[in-house]
């Protein structure tokens, strides 16, 4: 029976072995390949159009409101310190 060569920490045993550096950049810059169960080629999840325009619509308005508040906030103080 072969056994696995030592690791780069000096132990032996597969569990233990870092995987190559060469191994690991060949298998990131592979091309995504389609399962047959769908035809998605990306790694994210289908977008529900709809539901993000929803979504960006309500934080646009949000973040507007913010704004509007912050810059309440000054126009605020600088009354609160020309009358004072």
């Amino acid at each position: 029976m072969r056994r696995p060569g030592p690791t780069s920490d000096g132990r032996d045993g597969p569990a233990l072995r870092r995987p190559d550096p060469a191994e690991r950049a060949r298998r990131l810059h592979q091309p995504l390949r389609a399962s047959p169960r769908t035809a998605w080629t990306d790694r994210n999840p289908p977008v529900d159009r709809e539901t993000a325009r929803r979504n960006m619509t309500a934080g646009l308005i949000a973040g507007g409101f913010s704004a509007l508040v912050f810059a309440l906030c000054f126009i605020v103080a600088l009354l609160y310190i020309a009358h004072g």
